[in-house]
């Protein structure tokens, strides 16, 4: 288990970046640095499951449902 929860740290990597677009890389960097042996796939996934024009992201569990826009699922427009 991490410190925080990987969604946690996408959404510092795109805070930290200031930048109008961010890319899967920019992500991947910013978290292995900042907070070391984070698996690749994990991040990956938990992108996918953050960005929100992504077609599966319809399959996974918080997104089972129809809901409000959540900030923690909710990031990546």
């Amino acid at each position: 288990m991490y410190k925080i929860p990987v969604w946690e740290m996408i959404l510092k990597a795109v805070d930290a970046h200031k930048m109008e677009t961010i890319t899967n890389g920019d992500i991947h960097k910013f978290i292995l640095t900042k907070y070391g042996d984070v698996n690749i796939a994990t991040i990956n996934a938990q992108i996918g499951a953050c960005c929100v024009n992504r077609q599966s992201r319809v399959c996974m569990p918080e997104n089972k449902k129809p809901r409000f826009a959540d900030g923690q699922y909710d990031m990546e427009f």
